[in-house]
C-alpha cells in the first residue's frame, strides 16, 4: 500500500487509476477541495472552474481525467483535463452535471442533474448529448446516469422503466 499524501490538508480519496499507475480523486483542504492527479509520487492539483471545489473520477490510459468542478457561480460543471487544461464540458450551463468516465476516444459520460430531474449524456466531437434522445422514444425507458463507457463504445447506467 503507498500513501498519495494529502496535498497539505486533513485527508485524500482515490477514484480511479490507470494501467501506467497514474491516479485521481479528490484531496481535503479546508474549504478547498480540489481533484488531483497522482503520478511519478507526486501529487498535481488540477484545479477548477473558478470555484473552490472539483473531484476527478476516472482517467484513460491517456491521461485524460473527467469529474466535476466548481464554476465562479458555484454550480458543479463535468470537466475534461488534459495537458494541463480543464475543459468545461457544459459552459454557460446553469445546471449541475457530473463527468463519471472517460474512455480511449475522449468520449466522456455522466449526468446533468436539473431542478427535480437528472438526465444521463454521452460528450463527444465537443458536444454534450442526452442519452434518451438516443434510445427509441417508445422504450418507455428515461436514462438518469451514465456510470462508465469502455472503448467499444458501450455505456453502463441506470433510469428508469416507466410502469415498474
Amino acid at each position: 500500500m503507498s500513501d498519495l499524501g494529502t496535498q497539505g490538508g486533513t485527508h485524500t480519496y482515490a477514484f480511479a487509476i490507470n494501467d501506467s499507475g497514474q491516479i485521481v480523486g479528490r484531496a481535503f483542504s479546508g474549504s478547498a477541495e480540489p481533484a488531483f492527479l497522482w503520478q511519478v509520487g507526486a501529487m498535481s492539483d488540477l484545479g477548477t472552474l473558478g470555484g473552490e471545489q472539483s473531484g476527478a473520477w476516472d482517467i484513460n490510459e491517456a491521461g485524460q481525467v473527467v469529474g466535476s468542478a466548481q464554476t465562479a457561480s458555484f454550480v458543479a460543471h463535468a470537466f475534461l483535463w488534459e495537458a494541463g487544461e480543464m475543459t468545461d464540458l457544459a459552459p454557460g450551463d446553469s445546471r449541475s452535471s457530473t463527468a463519471t468516465a472517460v474512455n480511449a476516444a475522449g468520449h466522456v459520460v455522466g449526468n446533468v442533474n436539473e431542478e427535480v430531474t437528472q438526465w444521463a449524456f454521452l460528450w463527444r466531437d465537443g458536444a454534450m448529448l442526452d442519452l434518451n434522445a438516443l434510445i427509441p422514444a417508445d422504450s418507455g425507458w428515461t436514462l438518469l446516469r451514465a456510470n462508465d463507457i469502455n472503448d467499444a463504445g458501450q455505456i453502463v447506467g441506470y433510469g428508469w422503466l416507466e410502469g415498474f
